[in-house]
């Protein structure tokens, strides 16, 4: 599925990559097999969870890890705390990592950790 990366990240839109969804699930009709996964990992591209909802309505559909965390140190970049953040020492950082690490949490435990644990020592810097 490489092929289908590079084509994913290519064509951002619904129409063209629900195409390419069907186009898979023809191919392997074509050689007797039937493609319905039940779970997909993906990055975070609306346009590719709709058209896997499309073709596949009831497939679980995760975000990927790495895209996600790709995301998340572009918008540290962006707003300029890659020298803070690479000093991982500081009350700051040891805080966004408690956030990042919120996605190790089964669904039910987030919002009370998140109250619970880290409202309260939100860091007083208004860029975190």
């Amino acid at each position: 599925l490489s092929g289908f990366h590079h084509f994913a990240n290519k064509t951002p839109n619904t129409p063209n990559t629900y195409f390419f969804f069907n186009i898979l699930v023809l191919e392997c009709q074509n050689v007797g097999l039937t493609l319905k996964p039940t779970t997909i990992i993906c990055d975070f591209e609306e346009s590719i969870h709709v058209a896997l909802r499309e073709v596949w309505n009831t497939v679980n559909i995760f975000g990927c890890h790495l895209h996600l965390t790709q995301s998340w140190y572009g918008k540290i970049q962006n707003l300029g705390l890659c020298t803070t953040y690479n000093n991982n020492k500081t009350p700051e950082v040891q805080w966004l990592n408690n956030i990042f690490a919120l996605i190790f949490l089964s669904p039910n435990e987030v919002d009370s950790c998140f109250v619970d644990d880290l409202i309260s020592t939100i860091p007083a810097d208004i860029k975190f």
